[in-house]
């Protein structure tokens, strides 16, 4: 009888550490499942625990180590993907544009923040180099940019700041403020610009705005005109004008002053205009009447008087005008 009994425990001795052998097979090939499939954050974290139980429970010395090892191999990769997440998601969600470009001719693009799309163009646009950012770059600013970014980068310096204007997808003006860092080689050789480029159309023309109002503050009940020197289009007109002429803002700064003055032709215009471009014998404005058309066609008698003035670097004619 007790020799049955001996037999029955030693069998059972014999199962038992069969299946502390095929747990131990059972548990590594899981972990190395694990390793090489991360399906479940939260499935990772109950089978590393599962597995870190067994291990101190069975004194499984190699699997205890494995374990830890997973854990912080787990841990690692959950933090690194989970902050890169949170880092990407805050910049997309931001009104600061990212951009890193080769300190090459051309400066082509090697990553730019996905919220470029509030400029209408789509990260992979520049990354591709079907549209490249010098291309984007006001005609009127992209020189004096080339200029300064070159003596920049000439002096040593480590970062620098620009504003300037791009156009956007639509065809639309943006100002831009642009703090760039630039990469350099062991030896001082620029090899990346990193700049975060932020709009500030609004703040630009609201000091547009509070420049007019400072300057012509004497004409605040006649009418005031703001148009570019070369095309001359208006950028601004005060409410007054607007109430006068009947047109919107939105409407009026598609036209020029030879939409509301009917009795100039462009070169007569241009010839009015011509003094104000003397550099060597410059007035300081031109004064003439003529007449005023309304968008619904009504005709009405003025005195207009234009300055040609530099607004923040560009120049532009500031038109005053009266009903007489």
């Amino acid at each position: 009888m007790l020799a049955l009994r001996l037999n029955s425990l030693q069998n059972n001795t014999l199962r038992y550490c069969k299946k502390l052998s095929v747990i131990e097979i059972d548990l590594n090939r899981s972990l190395q499942i694990l390793l090489l499939s991360i399906q479940s954050y939260c499935c990772q974290i109950i089978d590393t625990c599962l597995y870190l139980f067994l291990a101190v429970f069975f004194s499984l010395d190699r699997l205890l180590t494995m374990s830890v090892e997973a854990l912080i191999r787990w841990y690692s990769i959950w933090s690194e993907e989970h902050m890169n997440e949170r880092i990407h998601k805050i910049i997309n969600n931001s009104q600061a544009v990212i951009f890193y470009w080769q300190a090459k001719e051309g400066w082509p693009v090697e990553f730019v923040s996905k919220n470029v799309e509030m400029f209408g163009y789509h990260y992979e646009e520049f990354i591709s180099g079907r549209v490249q950012y010098i291309e984007i770059i006001h005609a009127d600013d992209l020189q004096r940019v080339i200029e300064e970014v070159v003596n920049y980068t000439k002096r040593g310096l480590s970062q620098f700041r620009q504003v300037y204007r791009i156009i956007d997808k639509a065809g639309q003006t943006r100002w831009i403020d642009d703090h760039t860092q630039i990469e350099r080689a062991m030896d001082g050789t620029a090899e990346y610009y990193l700049g975060t480029i932020i709009d500030i159309t609004e703040q630009k023309t609201a000091e547009l705005q509070s420049f007019l109002l400072a300057n012509i503050v004497n004409y605040s009940s006649d009418e005031v005109y703001v148009f570019d020197d070369v095309s001359w289009q208006f950028s601004y007109l005060n409410q007054v004008a607007l109430d006068k002429i009947g047109y919107t803002l939105e409407e009026a700064v598609g036209l020029t002053p030879l939409s509301v003055k009917p009795d100039f032709e462009s070169a007569d215009f241009k010839k009015l205009l011509g003094p104000l471009r003397d550099d060597n014998n410059q007035p300081s404005n031109v004064m003439f009447e003529t007449t005023h058309r309304c968008k619904n066609g009504t005709i009405y008698p003025v005195d207009v008087k234009i300055q040609r003035l530099d607004l923040d670097g560009k120049q532009q004619y500031v038109a005053v005008v009266r009903d007489i």
